[in-house]
């Protein structure tokens, strides 16, 4: 059963969530132009006949606990959960920057290390929100025999009076878990990924 009350409304000041992801006990919420956390309630009663029920009606805090007011993103599919470890990644191209959230905290891993990079070839302004699969995006892919996160960027140019899309910026930056370093750019640009028993498969926009 839903109830009417069964819905929050968060921080509108850091912009629209773009993504929800869990880790560990909390609900991580991306905002536009933040992050937060959500303790979720997990109580549970039982019924005599041993169904279970949530205990309490207040699964959601009302208030987000926030872990950065001021670095989140605006694209859904640059967040990336790790299935195989406890960490999300993001994109910021308002900020220029490139997160990592554990349950140890919020580390940019792009900091002195690719910033003069980032600077350079993210030309995706605050009002570049607008998702072109392959055309306008920025995806976050997964190789798990690698343990390779890969960021792939996509800014073409849209050419009104041919009705064509002509080529842009584009790029892919290897980060790999291992060694928690940037390892490589790929002359590559997946537009969907995935890992089948261990074994990397990716798909261009072609």
């Amino acid at each position: 059963m839903i109830f009417r009350d069964q819905y929050r409304e968060y921080n509108k000041e850091f912009g629209a969530i773009t993504k929800l992801e869990s880790l560990g006990d909390n609900l991580v919420v991306i905002f536009q132009h933040g992050i937060g956390l959500l303790p979720v309630n997990r109580s549970i009663g039982s019924e005599a006949d041993a169904t279970p029920y949530l205990a309490s009606r207040n699964v959601l805090p009302a208030q987000v606990s926030i872990v950065t007011p001021d670095y989140g993103s605006m694209w859904k599919d640059s967040v990336l959960k790790v299935p195989d470890a406890p960490v999300i990644f993001g994109v910021d191209t308002v900020a220029r920057k490139i997160w990592m959230l554990s349950t140890e905290g919020i580390k940019f891993i792009s900091d002195h290390i690719v910033t003069k990079f980032l600077n350079d070839f993210i030309d995706l302004s605050e009002y570049d929100f607008e998702e072109y699969q392959g055309h306008i995006n920025v995806k976050t892919h997964y190789n798990a025999f690698k343990k390779d996160v890969i960021f792939t960027y996509y800014k073409d140019i849209w050419n009104e009076e041919e009705k064509v899309w002509e080529k842009g910026t584009t790029w892919s930056l290897c980060y790999n878990l291992v060694t928690q370093t940037f390892t490589t750019f790929y002359d590559w640009y997946p537009v969907e990924s995935c890992n089948v028993d261990n074994i990397y498969f990716s798909f261009d926009k072609e």
